[in-house]
């Protein structure tokens, strides 16, 4: 059992006033009930007296395999990640983590959110860089006293695994805390945060500038996917709706713009084209980043239950436009009653390289992490509509290029045809990407292909096989 209620913060790398142990509960692992675990809550407790705790969730099994997974957030945080599901890309066709042996934890990274827009919270400067990566640090390092402290050793191999906001989080700790991890589960990263959020506002701003008559609808959306799909299965780079060469699919953007255009009037077209169009910064970003890829045509349009546009022109209501306004507001601009159709990143370089430093996961000097054998394993769908397939492509290559021949031994990337953020309404993804992980950082023999499930209703059980991007 758990002896002490306290961890001191001697056991932080980073600065805390320690932690402390709320609870421990005997449980039993959801639909098996042989086995058996402790369920620890915690919080770790600020250095700032005005900021907020994180709290924390670590879960023991009784029949421990000697690791330890960590599990990311997504979009905002601000709800406590258990630990007790599944890893992203595996739900729910494989067994949990913690049904296979594996020890996990998670936090709230710093925060509760009472709305999924909720960010007033960053305007405390220790909660916002809790945020943008030392919860990850803080919260592994409270698991690892605990799992000191209960079975009397500590992790033989540390895992990571995050999507989105989490797959950021995972790049983070190659990129700062490189001696802590062994493997990196890195789900659509949204790596780039800043670049991204610079990038999206461009295009929302081009969008409302358009006016009414440039606005999609979520019905013209499909109408355009339709176009896309169509156009790409003609040309034999897309099947059954599913992207087999998105790069030969971006070869025929002006061919689907024009066929567009029969259906759709000549704003609208010029707003679908900024969002194909990179960005060029007017200064350069943290870890010299100085541009923003564009998305591809196949991406935007075939899902359809996250429709980032909004319902009505001109109102700010869809994921982009709420999501940019309230980075701008609470993140960069560190004003809530700040007016966000006046923001212009020109005019705010300090603020901007400032939250760029904070939040971006753009390193991809990764020798350090590598050196010491650690593996990632990044994978995103061709149909996400929320992160450009560039942007991941390019720092894939970045990071490759950097370390020259060493990049098969520890870095792979893997395209999965129609799946889109999180889910997909064209192929719902699943593979068991833990176990090729952990077999990777044990043998160091690399994944090469997986065989991907799908799980839609319709479709479901459907297969194919998804080889390492090239």
């Amino acid at each position: 059992m758990l002896e002490e209620k306290f961890i001191p913060a001697s056991a932080f790398e980073l600065p805390t006033n320690g932690a402390k142990i709320l609870s421990v509960e005997l449980k039993n692992v959801e639909g098996l009930n042989n086995l058996k675990f402790y369920k620890v809550l915690g919080k770790i407790l600020p250095v700032d007296k005005n900021a907020p705790v994180i709290n924390f969730e670590v879960n023991l099994p009784l029949g421990w395999n000697g690791k330890l997974v960590q599990f990311g957030g997504g979009g905002f945080n601000g709800h406590l990640i258990s630990g007790l599901g599944a890893v992203c890309g595996e739900k729910p066709a494989y067994k949990t983590p913690l049904a296979r042996g594996y020890a996990t934890c998670g936090s709230d990274s710093g925060h509760i959110n009472t709305f999924f827009w909720d960010l007033d919270w960053a305007l405390n400067e220790e909660c916002l860089r809790n945020f943008g990566h030392e919860h990850i640090k803080k919260t592994k390092d409270a698991a690892v006293y605990i799992l000191q402290n209960f079975y009397g050793c500590t992790a033989d191999k540390i895992f990571f695994a995050g999507s989105s906001n989490g797959g950021r989080e995972a790049l983070m700790c190659a990129q700062r805390y490189p001696k802590d991890y062994d493997g990196l589960l890195v789900g659509y990263p949204v790596y780039n945060w800043v670049p991204k959020i610079l990038t999206d506002y461009r295009n929302m701003q081009a969008m409302d500038e358009l006016g009414p008559e440039g606005f999609l609808s979520a019905t013209e959306f499909i109408e355009a996917y339709k176009i896309v799909q169509e156009l790409c299965e003609e040309k034999g780079c897309m099947k059954d709706g599913l992207v087999r060469d998105f790069y030969a699919c971006d070869a025929l953007k002006d061919e689907a713009l024009k066929r567009m255009s029969k259906v759709f009037n000549e704003k609208q077209i010029a707003a679908l084209k900024n969002f194909y169009e990179p960005m060029e910064f007017a200064f350069e970003l943290a870890n010299g980043v100085k541009r923003q890829q564009g998305f591809s045509i196949v991406q935007q349009f075939c899902d359809h239950k996250m429709h980032p546009f909004g319902k009505i022109p001109g109102a700010r209501d869809g994921l982009f436009a709420k999501t940019v306004d309230q980075i701008v507001r609470f993140q960069i601009m560190k004003d809530a009653g700040y007016d966000t159709k006046l923001f212009d990143y020109k005019q705010h370089r300090e603020e901007v390289l400032r939250l760029s430093e904070i939040m971006d996961a753009t390193n991809y000097k990764l020798d350090i992490f590598s050196a010491r054998g650690g593996k990632v394993l990044m994978f995103q769908g061709t149909n996400d509509q929320l992160l450009t397939l560039h942007a991941t492509i390019d720092y894939y290559k970045k990071v490759c290029n950097y370390l020259g021949e060493q990049e098969n031994n520890f870095i792979k990337l893997f395209l999965f045809p129609g799946f889109a953020h999180d889910y997909g309404e064209v192929f719902d993804m699943h593979a068991d990407l833990l176990a090729a992980l952990d077999k990777w950082v044990e043998t160091d023999k690399a994944p090469e292909e997986f065989i991907a499930i799908d799980q839609n209703e319709k479709t479901k059980g459907r297969t194919q096989i998804v080889k390492a991007f090239q």
